[in-house]
């Protein structure tokens, strides 16, 4: 750890190990060879609007620390860190969209990424935004959750090695239950009971 950084990252230490935490974007310079574990966390989509409308994906999570990864896919290798500079890139959640009648769907959610010369460019993809009642969802790092109208509609689709699939909605008795979105430990769940349950983050 060469102690040059911006963007004001949490630094704490674990035996002879020194973390850094980035919560919003900045860059750190490593000064010699080595390597390092991750963690890169996109923002999560927003949640489609009207009667029916899915909720919104988890942001897509890509890392080489524990034994899993997002989607269920097992960790990835740790990064070489080289004598450069290395840009931490934290996205924010998607918003949400007023629409009248049937609605809006919810935006995306925006992604993050380490980056540096040297190495190829980490980036987990921002979550799918919800459907509003007459669409199929946004795909993501997780897809965001399925709408619902005279029938229910698919989620969108979660991105291999980030996230699962969103639910679908569902119709039910004339009741129209949006999908639950994708998480990246999970698929989002069927819409069922006044809405759908979303997949754990």
């Amino acid at each position: 750890y060469s102690g040059f950084t911006s963007g004001s990252p949490t630094i704490t230490t674990d035996g002879d190990d020194t973390i850094l935490k980035y919560t919003a974007s900045g860059v750190y310079y490593h000064g010699a060879r080595d390597t390092a574990e991750f963690l890169v966390v996109a923002g999560g989509g927003a949640g489609g609007t009207a009667n029916g409308a899915g909720g919104g994906g988890a942001g897509g999570l890509r890392t080489s620390y524990g034994s899993t990864s997002g989607g269920g896919s097992s960790a990835e290798s740790d990064i070489l860190l080289l004598n450069t500079t290395y840009t931490f890139t934290v996205g924010a959640g998607g918003t949400g969209v007023y629409g009248a009648g049937a609605g809006a769907s919810g935006n995306n959610g925006s992604d993050s990424s380490i980056a540096a010369t040297g190495i190829t460019t980490l980036t987990s993809l921002g979550g799918g935004g919800g459907a509003h009642e007459t669409s199929t969802s946004k795909s993501g790092g997780s897809g965001g959750g399925g709408g619902t109208t005279s029938t229910g509609h698919a989620g969108g689709s979660g991105t291999s090695g980030q996230g699962f699939d969103g639910g679908s909605g569902t119709l039910s008795s004339g009741n129209r239950y949006g999908g639950g979105g994708g998480g990246t430990g999970q698929a989002g769940q069927t819409g069922l009971s006044g809405s759908g349950t979303g997949g754990n983050g």
